[in-house]
């Protein structure tokens, strides 16, 4: 889930222009120019992110809901 989202970042910059900023294109401008610790500290910041709300969702599964029962 996390590659596909932030891995398409062409499609936003061609539909909304540039001046919206998206993550993905953050990023990428961010590897772009060398930046490579805001690069890396912003991907584990996403990162986290989904790790929490996964978490926060099995979290609010019951045992059945949670393994398919």
């Amino acid at each position: 889930m996390f590659i596909p989202i932030l891995g398409e970042y062409l499609a936003p910059q061609i539909v909304g222009g540039t001046d919206g900023v998206m993550m993905g294109n953050l990023i990428d401008e961010f590897q772009k120019e060398a930046l490579y610790a805001r690069a890396a500290s912003i991907s584990l910041l996403i990162a986290a992110f989904i790790v929490l709300l996964l978490v926060l969702f099995r979290k609010s599964l019951s045992a059945r809901e949670a393994y398919g029962a």
